[in-house]
């Protein structure tokens, strides 16, 4: 029985009585400065009049739902979506007060978070240990510096984040210590909700870059402060301090796969925007504003010096430089301007070493000389150019635009239909300049698809040469299965014609994204290393082939299990090949937001389970949609994620390559195998489309405007046609929001337990054995600790209220519901848990709610007259992002 209260607010809502008086609670995240009747009365000045008093009532209901079980829960939105399902005034303000409380919730969480992690120290005290481990410096640091590493995170405009950007703005400003009055505490909540809810229409390219941008700021700012830390080390251990060892990374516009929006114009505008930020760090380092809070900046110590009007002198050249670079500006306007970011490193440097320091004490001249240091330090790492922009493609794109082009040198010669050996001849043939085989300078291509490849493959040049080569520096190929995936991408950059030199002057990336390519990654790579050509332009490079790993679309075709260790065993095999040629590899991870795809909470349980041999030339990683404003949406969390990025890599780094592998290596495998069969029982039932279609809100994916490309990379099909060309973040968007979360444990729990009962008489010694990985394997903890977070958030109660929308559906779900609790017994058994996994849900009434009230929806909409399926539709979407703001995640 609910307490009285609440069973009264419950009550007087299902019977519709007007009343019940509102309840003024003690406030939203138990924070008097934020009651919750703030957004309450907000929420009720949008209801139309005559719902106000029942909408009132619910939300009464709903403010004191910690103590409310979960058929109430149940019974409040089955009775909100009956009364107000065709009014999508009403459920849209309903669905948007409880996206405002779960994301205020997930905000403030994550700040106190930072604020425990003493994020300021991190990185100091990572170096410090690191010292005290080798008995000196950090001999993690000197093998990055010498092995010329990159880390840093690469920041993507895929569609994870349902609610407008300007709402991760608001929830930006919330004051830490809390608001000091009742009027400013209303004034947050009003801009909040009105800036929270859905987009009117889907996001251009270029207002995806805009909304990252602040983000993307931060992230500079970010690592230029680690840098000093970096600095300090390395000049501590007698190592290089010029040495760019952090590097930001975008796909926003660079990202061509399956996205038709992309122009070469667009790119070079979204670029600018980056570049933009580069100057704002080299201006506001030289600029004389904040004289009297900072006393010691250069202008000041310049000043003291005698030597101002020579940093006045740079600071005009910088602008001159900006002016050129980001507006275009002719040459008459910006003479003096620097022509390249050596240039201005070497600038830098001349100052350092020839002006006057005299007149400054011993102190105030050693900081003029690191600040200098730094500042040429950051022209090394963030050029002119910001971030880097990673250029990706389909391999069938590529292969098509080759095709024209060897149609154009030979017609009637059909490139895509030879087989792989003739293919890779006939690549090499182009490669070596074969005049026989001679691509014409001007292309006219069979398709407007295949035009516009040819005419960014022509606008790569000018971009670097505007931007500089780190603007443009890798062409990453999605899907890549073969060799001759990675030589078209060759040839394709020959024909760019970037430079003069053996170099084709970027780095071609292989995107190894399923797992039988994971499983074919170690030929793919003997084959592309012996090839004289590529090996002579990888020299150029410095020797360093850059691999990214998919942690998506292996999971959706083999399930999370094989997708973890297949992807975990290639850096170790990998590096068997370009070991003794001499090439280091820099792994790139292509995480998306939820768990089923790589994604952990923070950088440290992401990094440290990795094969710490791996990192030898740095760490990179995607981060997307929510992810992107939930670590870098200001400076604190900022800061504190890239200090911790940095500190996770040259900690795992400094432990080496992972001797676990060979000790539990060969029963991973038997887990693998055996998982992997296991998910193929659900990923190949012939009724998964239909479930995911009927079952869950996947056909409504794309009325939710998160991204500006297409949900699917073909549009209307069916069936097993349908499920390839599904993407990955709506295939997991669909259980994730449905309930069950099942990508990202299906499988695991099979998978050991038919590793265990394989051979009679041996369970318990098997058992010690999962025990003993769990305590001692990084991969494995990570592996479980994944799944059983994921499961904490599963409803699986409201999973099978979806399930009952289309009752053919039920086999699919028992599958699903028997993997559910297979895998929670498997997981407590190698935790050695005694008691059922806790179910976050059975104290989370709000979501039930949501998931009820979407699931109600879903059913209405099947059998909606044509005058009410768009009010329904709405009700629909607004309840996605509710339901991904209380999990924290989409897809």
């Amino acid at each position: 029985m609910l307490p009285t209260a609440i069973h009264q607010a419950t009550a007087a809502y299902n019977s519709g009585s007007s009343s019940l008086q509102s309840n003024d609670s003690s406030g939203l995240l138990g924070n008097p400065k934020i009651p919750q009747t703030h957004l309450k009365s907000i929420a009720l000045q949008e209801v139309p009049l005559h719902a106000q008093a029942r909408v009132a009532q619910l939300i009464d209901a709903l403010d004191q739902s910690n103590e409310m079980d979960h058929e109430q829960a149940v019974d409040l939105a089955k009775s909100f979506v009956s009364q107000y399902k065709n009014e999508p005034a009403v459920t849209e303000c309903v669905f948007k007060y409880l996206t405002c409380r779960f994301m205020l919730d997930q905000h403030v969480a994550s700040h106190a978070n930072v604020h425990q992690r003493a994020d300021k120290s991190l990185l100091k005290k990572s170096m410090t240990d690191l010292r005290a481990q080798s008995g000196s410096s950090s001999q993690a640091l000197q093998s990055m510096l010498k092995g010329a590493a990159r880390l840093g995170p690469v920041v993507t405009s895929h569609p994870t984040q349902l609610n407008r950007p300007e709402s991760n703005e608001r929830l930006l400003s919330y004051p830490s210590s809390g608001f000091e009055s009742e009027q400013e505490a209303h004034a947050f909540a009003d801009n909040l909700w009105m800036q929270a809810g859905r987009r009117i229409e889907k996001p251009t390219v270029l207002a995806e870059a805009t909304a990252a941008k602040p983000a993307v700021k931060n992230i500079l700012q970010s690592m230029r402060k680690n840098a000093k830390v970096l600095m300090d080390e390395a000049r501590q251990s007698n190592m290089p301090t010029d040495v760019p060892l952090l590097e930001a990374g975008n796909w926003i516009a660079g990202d061509r796969d399956g996205n038709p929006t992309v122009t070469p114009a667009l790119l070079g505008e979204v670029m600018a925007q980056w570049s933009d930020l580069a100057f704002d760090q080299y201006l506001h380092k030289v600029s004389d504003q904040k004289l009297d809070q900072r006393p010691h900046c250069l202008h000041r110590l310049f000043e003291d010096a005698g030597n101002l009007p020579h940093l006045k002198s740079l600071k005009a050249r910088l602008q001159a430089t900006r002016m050129h670079v980001v507006a275009q500006a002719p040459d008459a306007q910006t003479e003096g301007r620097f022509r390249n970011p050596q240039e201005l490193a070497d600038h830098v440097h001349k100052l350092k070493n020839q002006l006057n320091w005299q007149k400054l004490s011993p102190d105030a001249e050693a900081m003029v000389l690191q600040k200098l240091d730094q500042l040429a330090l950051w022209a090394n790492t963030f050029g002119f150019h910001g971030v880097s922009t990673h250029i990706r493609q389909n391999s069938e794109v590529n292969q098509q635009t080759v095709d024209a082009m060897v149609k154009a040198a030979k017609p009637g010669m059909a490139y895509a239909e030879l087989p792989e050996d003739e293919k890779v001849a006939l690549l090499m043939r182009i490669l070596n300049d074969d005049p026989g085989l001679k691509i014409p300078a001007h292309i006219q291509a069979p398709s407007t698809e295949i035009q516009k490849e040819i005419e960014f493959l022509g606008s790569y040049k000018g971009l670097r040469d505007r931007f500089g080569e780190g603007a443009l520096p890798t062409v990453i190929t999605a899907n890549t299965e073969t060799l001759s995936d990675m030589l078209e991408v060759c040839v394709l950059l020959k024909h760019a014609k970037l430079t003069n030199s053996a170099s084709l002057g970027m780095n071609v990336v292989p995107l190894i994204e399923t797992v039988p390519d994971m499983k074919n990654a170690r030929q793919l790579m003997t084959n592309l290393l012996d090839v004289p050509k590529y090996r002579a332009h990888l020299q150029q490079l410095g020797n360093v082939q850059r691999v990214m790993l998919g942690y998506s679309d292996s999971m959706r075709g083999n399930g999370i299990v094989s997708a973890a260790w297949e992807g975990h065993k290639i850096p170790a095999e990998l590096k068997e090949v370009a070991d003794p040629r001499g090439v280091k590899l820099h792994f790139f991870h292509g995480r998306g937001g939820t768990e089923a795809r790589g994604s952990r909470d923070n950088y440290a349980d992401e990094i440290a389970h990795v094969d710490g041999g791996s990192l030898d030339a740095g760490y990179t990683q995607t981060e997307q949609g929510e992810e992107v404003f939930k670590k870098f949406g200001n400076r604190a969390l900022s800061d504190s994620n890239i200090s911790e990025l940095i500190s996770s890599t040259l900690q795992t780094n400094a432990r080496g390559p992972d001797g676990y592998i060979a000790k539990y290596g060969s029963s991973m495998e038997s887990i693998s195998t055996r998982a992997d069969a296991a998910y193929q029982t659900l990923y190949q039932d012939p009724g998964l489309a239909s479930f995911l279609q009927q079952t869950t809100p996947l056909p409504f994916v794309g009325l939710t405007n998160a991204g500006s490309r297409p949900a699917s990379r073909i549009a209307n099909l069916q069936g097993p046609a349908f499920l390839a060309k599904l993407r990955a973040i709506p295939y997991v968007a669909a259980w994730y929001q449905s309930g069950s979360m099942a990508p990202a444990y299906f499988g695991l729990g099979s998978g050991i337990e038919q590793h265990i009962n394989d051979a009679p008489g041996q369970a318990t010694a098997k058992i010690n054995e999962l025990q003993g990985m769990y305590k001692e394997w990084p991969f494995f903890k990570n592996l479980i600790d994944r799944a059983e977070t994921a499961m904490n958030k599963a409803d699986m109660v409201s999973a099978q209220r979806y399930a009952n929308l289309n009752p053919g559906s039920q086999p699919l779900f028992d599958k699903v519901k028997t993997e559910y609790e297979r895998t929670r017994d498997m997981i407590n058994l190698i935790k050695g848990q005694n008691t059922a996994m806790h179910h976050s849900v059975q104290t989370n009434p709000l979501r039930t709610f949501a998931h009820t009230a979407q699931a109600e929806l879903l059913g209405a909409a099947k059998s909606a007259s044509a005058s009410h399926r768009d009010a329904i539709e709405s009700g629909i979407v607004d309840s996605m992002r509710t339901i991904a703001a209380a999990l924290h995640r989409f897809g």
